[in-house]
């Protein structure tokens, strides 16, 4: 059977927040794109966020947060983000007005009015650029010339197999959170019992096409951006994953299966998920006081509404375990798989030190220290979820692909989580990341097709 063909300028693998931006900014600078996404309809794990496009409003602050990314793409990060929020507005994405303190020192906007709008408004307004989007489409392998550059993709589709010619070519298939066995190589032996909180398409293709083609990785292979959700018997679907994220964390103390802390909590809720992917069967505790309980409601950014998050934990079937004495609360862990008395004498032994002498505590605590003594106390059993990958193939700033000598590889470029190291156990905003990227690789793509000179602001 013959393989349909194509001829492009610029072939997008992937048409969620980074690839819609790629195929946007080659096609607006005179590019025939291609775009090719595997799933059913465009915007990928984007589809499925919040919407807020944020990030840190210096390279210093980023740096602090993130202080193991790779710093160049981390000023290319901050450089570009301003651009990229007044591109997307002029656009017609709608935004919210700036916001800032976000998840402590981060500043951006919520687009909207929901995020299924504005990934279809930028597929839209790629199309009207006169990029082909065809869905249902997934890349497999990637062509080149004798020379070694880039000379298209072959893909598979609902009509059979697809060949596209092209001389550039984006990455941009959104991570492999949903591949087990790639999670199981570079981030935990318990990958199989993590939750997959995005879109299940992001199996690691461009990582998988750019490594066959000899491209080198980035660090931070294990890192990803995540968060704690409520362990099965939970019901965790897609409409439910903000709703079930347990952001309050930070005021708990957490402890694994064995009923031991791990980590310090009070970094970030994403921080303890990675940190949890790898302990005993990925699953862990929430300890809760009295006053730590106050906070479970508290939004993780300005204008995303209060929610009681263990209120909506039990209506998704979750376990929430409830006591008036910690020696109470032990039998009730013990019920459901943890080790009651070690959590309870962890607890015990954490709310002394924290006290009398937090340099003391085994496991630090850099914020919120204060003892979880007032009763009734409460328990949550959470097990991680993945939202995407933060290591992948290694690119430089502009979003072009090294090879395993740190060279460029002619025509090859990645963006959002398939390029990887710009985060390193650290987060600093999904949408961001795949935006200004996204506009790189594809105005570098283009621009290495040919077909263009200059591009637009």
């Amino acid at each position: 059977m013959t393989a349909e063909e194509l001829n492009v300028d610029v072939a997008v693998a992937g048409g969620g927040m980074a690839g819609l931006s790629a195929a946007l900014a080659a096609g607006e600078g005179g590019a025939r794109v291609a775009v090719l996404e595997k799933g059913a309809e465009p915007g990928g794990s984007a589809r499925l966020s919040g919407g807020l496009l944020w990030t840190e409003p210096t390279p210093e602050r980023l740096a602090e947060r993130n202080p193991h990314g790779d710093p160049e793409l981390g000023r290319a990060l901050v450089g570009d983000y301003e651009d990229a929020v007044a591109w997307l507005r002029d656009r017609g994405v709608e935004m919210s007005e700036r916001l800032t303190e976000l998840f402590g020192t981060g500043e951006g906007h919520r687009l909207g009015p929901d995020m299924p709008t504005v990934v279809d408004l930028l597929a839209e307004r790629a199309r009207a650029s006169g990029a082909e989007v065809r869905c249902g489409v997934r890349v497999t392998e990637l062509v080149r010339d004798d020379d070694g550059g880039v000379a298209g993709v072959r893909a598979t589709g609902p009509d059979g197999e697809l060949a596209v010619r092209a001389p550039a070519v984006v990455l941009a298939t959104g991570g492999f959170q949903a591949n087990v066995e790639l999670l199981t190589r570079y981030v935990t032996r318990y990958a199989d019992l993590l939750y997959v909180r995005s879109n299940p398409g992001s199996t690691g293709d461009g990582l998988t096409i750019g490594l066959a083609a000899g491209a080198a990785t980035s660090r931070g292979l294990h890192a990803f951006y995540g968060h704690l959700l409520p362990a099965p018997p939970a019901r965790v679907t897609p409409d439910r994953y903000i709703a079930l994220t347990q952001y309050y964390s930070v005021h708990s103390v957490l402890v694994n299966v064995r009923g031991d802390r791990f980590v310090d909590e009070s970094i970030a809720d994403e921080y303890s998920a990675q940190a949890l992917a790898r302990e005993p069967h990925a699953l862990g505790f929430i300890l809760l006081d009295a006053v730590a309980a106050e906070r479970v409601s508290d939004p993780p950014a300005p204008r995303f509404p209060p929610l009681d998050r263990l209120e909506q934990s039990e209506q998704a079937g979750g376990i929430v375990l409830r006591a008036e004495t910690l020696d109470a609360l032990a039998d009730q862990i013990d019920g459901v798989g943890g080790n009651g008395l070690r959590s309870v004498l962890t607890l015990e032994e954490y709310n002394r030190r924290v006290v009398e002498d937090p340099r003391r505590l085994p496991v630090p605590r850099t914020a919120r220290r204060r003892a979880l003594d007032q009763p009734p106390f409460t328990a949550v059993p959470v097990k991680p979820a993945i939202t995407f990958t933060e290591g992948g193939l290694r690119i430089d700033a502009s979003a072009r692909v090294l090879d395993r000598d740190l060279r460029a590889i002619p025509g090859l470029f990645a963006a959002g989580a398939d390029g990887g190291g710009v985060f390193y156990e650290h987060y600093a905003g999904g949408l961001a990341l795949a935006t200004v990227f996204g506009r790189r690789a594809g105005r570098g793509a283009a621009l290495h097709a040919g077909s263009t000179t200059e591009v637009r602001a």
